[in-house]
Formats: structure tokens, C-alpha cells, sequence
């Protein structure tokens, strides 16, 4: 029985993580709690609002349909959570992972530098994020393209199969493409480390441009 269970949990605890509760229903309010992490817990439906949280991970919790509004949120990660179907607008929020779920819009986040996606089919676009510097998109069927990003550093692609090209971003370090064939524009500068599969390096050699200096 986890500490919940038996109120065992002080009540100024900042950091709490609930792996494979099958008995709670729950979360009781903690006043300072600054990291939550939630696995694997069928009976929670919904997640108190705490003014002090930083950092949200919820994981294969197919019930909890809703997640409160957090002012000093900085890391969000959602995964596996079908009944998840929106995200509120976080002010602060700089890292952001969500993967297998139903969310069909992303929110304008002001502060965002590291972006992942996985396998979220309802996504049909990605916002302009002014301070993005790592972007991960994988199986992800109907994003057809991605904005300019001036400050963008890493990029992967894989198996997103409506994109079909991919801008200048004058900042790229490391672009990483897989199983994206359908790409016809590449530009990139030299310095550029690229990382790809068999198919795409033959589709590369046939783009108008490769490199730009």
C-alpha cells in the first residue's frame, strides 16, 4: 500500500510520484508540491489544481479526461492517455512530450523550447513557437508542415508521411529523418549533421538544393 493509501504522504511534500495504484481514486491537495508523476493509474479520474507545480508527467492513465490550469508549469509530459483530448495554455511551459493520445490542437506556449510528438493522429499543425530549439515529430500522419522556427537546433522526423518539405533554419545543428520519403525540399547549411535511413539518403541526392552557405 502506497503512502496515499495511509496518509503517510506529509503534507509538505514537493515532490510526488504514484506508480500502479489500483486502490487510489485520488490525490489530496499538497500546499508546496512542485513535481507530480502519475503511472499506470486506472481509478484517478482528476488531478487537483497546486499553484507551486512545475513539472507534470502523466502516463498510461486512460481515465483522467482533464488536466487544471498550472501558472508555473515548465515540463509537461502526456503519454498514452486516450481520454486526454486538450491542454491548457501554460505561460512558463518550456518542455512539452505528448505521445499516443487524442489532444487534436496544441496551445501557443510563449516560452517553449523542446517539443516532442508521437503518434498523435488528430494533430493537423504546430504552432509558432518563438524560443523552440528542439523539435520531435514521429508517427504523426496528418501534420503536413512545419513552421520556421529561427532558433530551432535539433530536428527529427519519422514516418510523417504528408510532410513534404522542410525549411531553412539558419540555427540546425542536428537533423534526423527516417521513413519520410515523401519529402521533396531540403535545405541546409553544411554544418549540419545529418542522420538518416537508406530510402531518404537516395531521395536526398535528388533535391534542387541541398546545402547553403
Amino acid at each position: 500500500m502506497c503512502g496515499i493509501c495511509d496518509n503517510k504522504v506529509p503534507n509538505n511534500v514537493e515532490e510526488l510520484k504514484i506508480d500502479r495504484c489500483d486502490n487510489i481514486n485520488s490525490i489530496p491537495y499538497y500546499t508546496n508540491l512542485k513535481e507530480l508523476y502519475i503511472w499506470r493509474c486506472d481509478k484517478i479520474t482528476n488531478i487537483p489544481y497546486y499553484l507551486n507545480l512545475k513539472v507534470l508527467k502523466i502516463i498510461d492513465c486512460f481515465n483522467i479526461k482533464e488536466i487544471p490550469y498550472y501558472p508555473k508549469l515548465k515540463k509537461l509530459v502526456i503519454y498514452n492517455c486516450f481520454n486526454i483530448t486538450s491542454i491548457p495554455h501554460y505561460p512558463n511551459l518550456k518542455i512539452l512530450y505528448i505521445g499516443t493520445c487524442n489532444v487534436n490542437t496544441l496551445p501557443y506556449y510563449p516560452k517553449l523550447e523542446v517539443l516532442k510528438i508521437w503518434n498523435c493522429p488528430k494533430i493537423k499543425s504546430i504552432p509558432y513557437y518563438p524560443n523552440l530549439k528542439k523539435l520531435n515529430i514521429w508517427y504523426c500522419s496528418n501534420i503536413p508542415s512545419i513552421p520556421y522556427y529561427h532558433n530551432l537546433k535539433e530536428l527529427e522526423i519519422e514516418d510523417c508521411r504528408k510532410i513534404t518539405s522542410i525549411p531553412y533554419y539558419p540555427n540546425l545543428k542536428e537533423l534526423l529523418i527516417l521513413w519520410s520519403n515523401n519529402i521533396n525540399k531540403l535545405i541546409v547549411d553544411n554544418k549540419v549533421n545529418i542522420t538518416t535511413d537508406n530510402d531518404t539518403i537516395k531521395l536526398l541526392c535528388n533535391f534542387e538544393a541541398s546545402s547553403k552557405r
